[in-house]
């Protein structure tokens, strides 16, 4: 058991570690540093973005977050997720 949790633990902070190195070389990269970084992890990104947020998209014609919504309460979509990825992604 122990030993799973720091694997999971592990994995938890590569994640994030990786969003903040695509980030650092967002801001600092100079341009061929910043092309090779998009040619390698830009699609890797964007579809872990899109099988994230795509787990709240209602099924079924549901005007209610699957993920979101618990046995208790129901979320209706666009859930707080959603709406973060369009304030953050939105142009």
């Amino acid at each position: 058991m122990i030993g799973q949790d720091a694997e999971r633990l592990s994995r938890h902070y590569a994640v994030w570690q990786r969003l903040r190195e695509a980030r650092t070389l967002a801001r600092e990269a100079d341009d061929l540093t910043l092309l090779a970084y998009a040619r390698d992890d830009l699609a890797d990104l964007s579809l872990a973005l899109s099988e994230f947020i795509s787990l709240h998209e209602p099924r079924d014609g549901s005007p209610w977050c699957p993920e979101c919504s618990g046995t208790w309460a129901r979320v209706q979509w666009p859930c707080p997720i959603w709406q973060n990825v369009e304030k953050s992604l939105g142009r």
